[in-house]
């Protein structure tokens, strides 16, 4: 458990006034009483001196946390990686991909442990007799970032976000950071590696006092504001390395002049303390994070000034500065390869040299030993018959003299063998030892010759690694690794004249304390999330309901409207209805595409029946028929409707000699046709007289059944009528030329 007793006076008051406790925003007023410039370390931490007692210390919270749950001890870190599906319009190329992105949220903090603290305090005491470690310092503030580095981004350090981080020891704060797709998904194929290289870094700034110095420091501001890096400070930031080669310009040229007592040479520190001075006096330093982190990229390409952007200046630079030390590393670079060459081919030569002689060597002396081998084998089977020989005859052996011949035969044959076989073992074991101590020698040959004539190759290959390594370095940080710094602004208040300014007393400063930390794996399931902003609750269904094309000539000619109504019985019983009209007037500005809709309803949970609906069509006829077609089932999200009826159009047709011939004056033709129970006619004259000869009678029937009634009546010349009575026809072509004969 970490207790500290704060001591009052390492707040300054006065125009360096600060609160007993951190301000819960960035406080440009806020300082610390304690020396910047006497930070030392101890143990993983660092720690500096109080202006007012140099016994006490306090130490830099540098330790990151991520914050874990009381009752799961899960750590409270979220990573979503989202898609949004989206649709292609009509004249679009096909969508292959969704837009999407991620979020990640993480409750952090600095979080110093016991441990830590205490062998710092054991160090700091071994350092400094009598000090004391009394409690951490309070940052003025900070921001963290969040960055990765793996093979999606070729090795180089990719800021994911950044946001205001926490100024207190134990201060946890809750920072999240938006993703674009890309680095959701170089985040997302990081974290699911073993060893995730994803860290979170810190940019603290820390506000506190300087020792006094023996010099001073006299500034001309006039020339000062003329310099170029003040120029463009005024509409984009700078970074603390162009105020650095600002600060040497200004010194080299007499315009920052520092005189120290007795005329000592500028010491690393001293230099460090008119840059800091320089820094507050001039600068404003930008603590809104979104000029930070992926925000940075805008002020990295947005145009100055002088027409140029923040990386096209920093590149300029890097040109101007490091152009000839470029050519001398590619210059050094070629020779070193050019040496590595011929290094090689030399050992390449007197490798190949002596392996052939030593090839040939070994050859004549294996010779010799295979043949020595192979007479030994031969004396061995030699020497195995005339046993075998031995043996068969002492068993053929009658009589005692015969046996004892034979015995002293086979005596004779045993020690033949014997030595046959020793003989042979030891000309193997000789061709074996030969191999042994040729190979043994072999290596040690290369070995000796490597050491040789491989120095120099060896010596050539660490020389061109070196240079490789130089022109790497050279090549400077990426882009992204200016995000992580912090940025200046030129100061509101201009400063003009000639400025002398004293260093022998206690001097505000504000330094920097970069550190960081990978947060490891996280071993969450549930941490880490994808998913599909499909989501059921926010899905609609559009039915498109159109006219079938067979029906649009004729819909102004006989139709009035038709209407199509639309019902979804959701799983948990509730109904959702929609309905659309198709008339003559919004037929022309709908395009001939009609939408009902409805939505993901309490208890959808099925997702193939939430796709069946029912729909029922209601035509309107001219003359106001009406037809009211029955409730139908369907699952498409297309609708088309065509009407019950079809129009037909009846054609009359008569002869003019043939009507005049029969006394026929004019001819009356009734056309009779029902819908459904009401029947209704049509009327058409034939006039000889007037030459009208033909007429079009248009009926509305069902389809696929051209059923009619007609009726035809004669007028004769004296006024007398004909009447044909009333007949059925499915024809389309009707003659009214022929009366019917009468009795």
């Amino acid at each position: 458990m970490k207790t500290f007793i704060y001591i009052a006076s390492i707040l300054l008051c006065g125009p360096l006034a600060a609160q007993q406790t951190a301000p819960a925003k960035a406080d440009a007023q806020f300082f610390m009483g304690i020396l910047l410039d006497k930070i030392i370390t101890i143990g993983t931490l660092k720690a500096c001196p109080a202006k007012d007692n140099p016994l006490q210390y306090y130490y830099l919270p540098n330790k990151l946390r991520i914050a874990t749950d009381e009752t799961t001890g899960q750590p409270k870190f979220s990573f979503i990686k989202y898609v949004t599906n989206k649709r292609s319009d009509a004249e679009s190329a096909e969508i292959k991909e969704g837009e999407g992105g991620g979020w990640v949220h993480v409750l952090m903090g600095l979080s110093v442990s016991d441990e830590d603290i205490s062998a710092a305090a054991s160090e700091l005491a071994g350092k400094v007799p009598g000090a004391k470690l009394v409690g951490p310092v309070i940052y003025r503030s900070g921001t963290v970032s969040l960055i990765t580095k793996s093979a999606a981004t070729n090795d180089k350090i990719r800021i994911l976000g950044t946001e205001k981080a926490p100024v207190l020891d134990g201060d946890f704060i809750a920072v999240g950071f938006p993703l674009n797709a890309t680095d959701a998904t170089i985040l997302w194929e990081t974290m699911k590696g073993p060893n995730p290289d994803v860290s979170l870094n810190f940019n603290m700034t820390i506000a506190g006092l300087n020792s006094p110095i023996g010099a001073k420091m006299e500034v001309n501001w006039d020339i000062v504001n003329q310099h170029r890096i003040m120029n463009l400070a005024l509409d984009m930031p700078v970074v603390k390395a162009e105020i650095s080669d600002m600060v040497t310009d200004l010194r080299q040229n007499g315009t920052i002049k520092v005189t120290t007592v007795g005329n000592k040479p500028l010491d690393a520190a001293l230099i460090t303390k008119i840059e800091n001075m320089v820094v507050d006096l001039c600068f404003s330093k930008s603590l809104d994070s979104s000029r930070l982190g992926r925000s940075s990229s805008n002020y990295l390409i947005s145009p100055g000034k002088d027409g140029q952007s923040r990386r096209d200046r920093e590149l300029a630079r890097e040109s101007i500065e490091d152009g000839k030390e470029r050519t001398r590393l590619g210059e050094d670079l070629t020779t070193a390869k050019t040496e590595q060459t011929a290094a090689k081919a030399a050992d390449k030569t007197a490798s190949e040299k002596a392996d052939a002689t030593q090839t040939a060597n070994i050859k004549l002396q294996k010779e010799k030993l295979n043949k020595e081998v192979e007479t030994a084998t031969k004396a061995l089977a030699t020497a195995k018959e005339k046993h075998a020989a031995a043996v068969t005859k002492q068993a053929a052996a009658k009589d005692s003299t015969e046996k004892a011949a034979a015995k002293k035969e086979l005596a004779e044959a045993n020690a033949g063998l014997e030595k046959a076989q020793k003989t042979k073992d030891n000309a193997e074991k000789a061709s074996s030892n030969f191999e042994d101590k040729t190979q043994a020698e072999s290596l040690t040959k290369t070995k000796k010759d490597a050491d040789a004539t491989g120095k120099e190759v060896d010596k050539a290959a660490k020389k061109i690694a070196g240079l490789e390594e130089d022109k790497k370095d050279l090549n400077g940080i990426s882009l992204a690794d200016f995000s992580v710094e912090a940025v200046y602004h030129r100061a509101k208040v201009k400063r003009s004249g000639q400025f002398v300014l004293d260093l022998n007393h206690y001097d505000p400063v504000t330094i920097d304390e970069p550190f960081g930390g990978n947060i490891g794996r996280i071993n969450c399931r549930g941490c880490l999330l994808e998913v599909n902003t499909a989501s059921s609750l926010y899905t609609q269904r559009e039915l498109v309901t159109y006219l079938d094309g067979g029906a649009l000539a004729d819909f102004d000619k006989y139709i009035n409207y038709v209407t199509v109504k639309m019902r979804k019985k959701h799983q948990a019983g509730e109904l959702t209805y929609d309905e659309v009209r198709i008339d003559r007037k919004n037929f022309n500005t709908k395009g001939n595409a009609f939408k009902m809709m409805y939505g993901w309803g309490n208890g959808d949970n099925d997702r193939r029946n939430w796709l069946d609906y029912d729909y029922q069509t209601t035509w309107n006829f001219f003359g106001g028929y009406t037809i009211y077609q029955d409730w139908k089932p369907s699952n498409e999200n297309v609708i088309g409707v065509s009407p019950p009826f079809n129009r037909s159009e009846i054609r009359l047709m008569a002869d003019k000699e043939m009507l005049k011939a029969a006394s026929v004056r004019a001819v009356f033709v009734k056309i009779y046709y029902k819908l459904g129970d009401t029947e209704y006619v049509k009327r058409a004259t034939i006039s000889p007289a007037s030459d009208i000869l033909q007429q079009q009678v248009e009926i509305i029937h069902p389809k696929e059944d051209l059923t009619y009634s007609f009726e035809t009546e004669w007028v004769l010349n004296d006024n007398t009528n004909i009447k044909s009575g009333k007949t059925t026809s499915t024809s389309d072509l009707l003659f009214v030329d022929v009366l019917p004969k009468t009795n």
